[in-house]
């Protein structure tokens, strides 16, 4: 009888979330107007072996334990999520290899996968990690923040909402260069001092590579953040100085696009495109804590943890 009764218990958390979800416009999905075509293929894609959309208050019928990644290696999915949590940690904490390719940008040659370089981004952003993280998993401000998105979903989110696949649509440069679209594993975790570590892997047993018509199946071999609290000083226009909680970020990226890009147009332009979009990702955070909407998303995206145990099991 307890366990039934914190199943249930369980089910009425989870859709206590679903209704927070549906009061934020986006909040799992993200549509960019003038795109009918994509967003309506895009939609009609299941998960593999699931029957009906994942709602998100209830599980996916048969979602993959064992995922596929880029290499073509099956791993448990825990396996696969922790694995790129740890790897995005080493990766932003260590010197050895890397080498400066410009004001905050910097390259690991011996992390080459095919050509494509891994990059690392630091720079640090005005805003508490908590409301930096939920502009990452927010896929309305995802798209906003990031003009290359056409098409945005979250298929399914587990371990306490903190693990989600997601499949995206993206346009790069002319229409001559094919839309591509990626299907990856996202998960993030908060250390007790504070740090955040967000972690996405593509995998590729999840949705079939053309299930988007005119797209390139590419694949993120890692991308990541590292968060970490940071006061930092600040002027203002009339030149008094003061103090406010800020983070220090450290993001990596190593994204193979396949099809006829040269990987010498990708390593030139990804460096400039990554400072890009974390000033933007800031410049959103700042417009919702000045707006007063970042509350109810920390509360869905960070402070929502009910179903750990559950999927933990």
């Amino acid at each position: 009888m307890t366990d039934f009764i914190d199943a249930r218990q369980s089910l009425v958390n989870a859709k206590d979330r679903h209704l927070v979800s549906k009061e934020l416009v986006g909040a799992n999905v993200y549509h960019k107007e003038g795109q009918d075509a994509i967003c309506e293929s895009g939609d009609k894609v299941n998960l593999t072996s699931t029957g009906k959309w994942y709602s998100p208050w209830e599980k996916a019928f048969q979602v993959p334990d064992v995922l596929k990644v880029s290499d073509g290696t099956e791993k448990e999915w825990k396996a696969v999520v922790d694995g790129a949590l740890d790897q995005v940690q080493q990766l932003c904490n260590e010197e050895n290899g890397w080498v400066k390719s410009s004001a905050n940008i910097d390259t690991n040659p011996d992390l080459a996968v095919k050509g494509t370089q891994m990059f690392r981004l630091k720079m640090d952003v005005k805003v508490d990690p908590q409301i930096l993280l939920c502009s990452f998993l927010h896929m309305g401000s995802l798209g906003a923040c990031d003009s290359s998105v056409l098409y945005a979903r979250e298929h399914y989110s587990y371990r306490g909402d903190q693990t989600s696949l997601i499949h995206i649509v993206k346009s790069y440069g002319p229409s001559i260069v094919a839309n591509r679209d990626l299907v990856y594993i996202q998960s993030w975790m908060e250390e007790p001092d504070g740090t955040i570590v967000l972690a996405c892997k593509s995998v590729d047993n999840i949705i079939p590579s053309k299930a988007v018509p005119g797209c390139v199946r590419a694949h993120t071999e890692l991308f990541g953040l590292q968060i970490r609290p940071k006061t930092i000083e600040v002027t203002s226009f009339l030149g008094k100085k003061s103090t406010i909680q800020g983070c220090s970020v450290v993001m990596v990226d190593q994204t193979h696009f396949h099809g006829m890009v040269p990987n010498m147009v990708v390593n030139k332009f990804t460096p400039k495109t990554l400072s890009g979009f974390l000033t933007k990702v800031e410049s959103a955070s700042v417009g919702w804590v000045s707006n007063g909407v970042i509350t109810p998303l920390i509360d869905k995206y960070v402070l929502h943890k009910e179903s750990q145990a559950e999927e933990e099991n």
